[in-house]
């Protein structure tokens, strides 16, 4: 006979756990949650969001936008240049889509808003006053390059007396008379700009001088390159001298700073205490002589009477703190819109 102690350890042999049912639950278990998981998520899947629908009005301005920037050939492609521009692409694609939200600092009603007006500015292109074609007297005597304008060849030169606040059809500023002439080397700029405050810090150069007082020459002998120096002279004799190559399908250029015109002369007198506003100055004159030989399309050609060169004179006011750019013609946008760019004819 088993001991007590014998019997209770076959007892406890003999229970056998039943894995196989164990597993077969747990299974029925995992598939009945994953049916009901399933059936949630059908359900989820059954209330699809509500397609996007475009504003009628983005669509709308999207529409008057790209019909507005084909084929301009006006002073209003400076702006149409700006809405062809990547920022306004990616807004324009969100607006009809509601895909690829744009990130950044501009809003939907911001972008909408600066639509609206650069869409003006483009219109107002269309009527803006021709910049003009004119004839540069060539000078027997070239003049002395002194900053005086007293010899002989500014009095047969070509000269403008007006003056046109940027962005403004109505002429009205400082009074401010332009020259040019030219002989068989140089072409020559003549400023006198009448300043009651003439303001100029010394610039290293091709530094901010358009900052400060000073007048401007932009020079493009092959419209069809888009390649033109240009040049600033503050009262004080800073210079800025770069390339500018016009990007014709978007807003802004390319500079290239690192070049120095060959030849560039200039000189300046000021009529007045330079960097005083507490006393009453009287002004300024500039002149300046570019060589035909540094200019683009010109290093091998010699310049002769019937040739033309796009061109804009420029000049930029900073008077009691107050900064006012000026042009001899009625400019939209600013300087380096070349479709505003005067024509000049070398004349006898």
């Amino acid at each position: 006979m088993k001991s007590d102690s014998l019997n209770k350890l076959d007892n406890q042999n003999s229970y056998q756990p039943n894995y196989g049912a164990f597993m077969k639950t747990t299974f029925l278990l995992l598939f009945i949650l994953a049916v009901l998981l399933s059936g949630c998520q059908s359900t989820s899947s059954d209330k699809a969001e509500a397609p996007f629908v475009p504003d009628p009005a983005h669509l709308d301005l999207i529409k008057r936008v790209e019909a507005g920037i084909i084929d301009i050939n006006h002073p209003g492609r400076e702006y149409a240049n700006s809405l062809r521009g990547k920022h306004y692409k990616e807004w324009f694609h969100y607006m009809k889509t509601g895909k690829k939200k744009p990130v950044g600092g501009w809003s939907m009603a911001g972008v909408v808003k600066d639509s609206e007006k650069l869409l003006k500015l483009v219109e107002v292109g269309k009527t803006w006053p021709k910049p003009g074609e004119y004839k540069i007297p060539k000078t027997k005597k070239a003049p002395t390059i002194d900053g005086k304008l007293d010899d002989e060849a500014w009095k047969n030169a070509a000269t403008w007396n007006d003056i046109y606040p940027y962005n403004k059809s109505k002429k009205g500023g400082p009074k401010t008379t332009w020259k040019i002439t030219w002989d068989d080397k140089n072409l020559y700029f003549a400023f006198d700009c009448k300043d009651t405050d003439v303001t100029a810090k010394k610039r290293k150069r091709d530094g901010h001088i358009y900052q400060d007082d000073c007048v401007e020459i932009m020079i493009m002998p092959e419209f069809k390159f888009r390649t033109y120096w240009e040049i600033i002279i503050a009262p004080n004799g800073s210079v800025y001298d770069s390339v500018q190559c016009k990007n014709v399908n978007q807003w802004g250029l390319h500079a290239d700073t690192k070049l120095t015109l060959p030849g560039l002369k200039h000189a300046q007198v000021i009529d007045g205490t330079i960097n005083n506003p507490k006393d009453v100055d009287k002004g300024y004159t500039v002149e300046v002589a570019v060589p035909f030989s540094a200019l683009p399309e010109y290093s091998r050609a010699t310049p002769k009477v019937g040739h033309r060169l796009n061109f804009v004179l420029i000049r930029l006011d900073r008077n009691y703190g107050k900064f006012t750019p000026y042009a001899f013609r009625p400019l939209q946008a600013w300087g380096h819109n070349i479709w505003n760019h005067a024509v000049m004819e070398l004349a006898d």
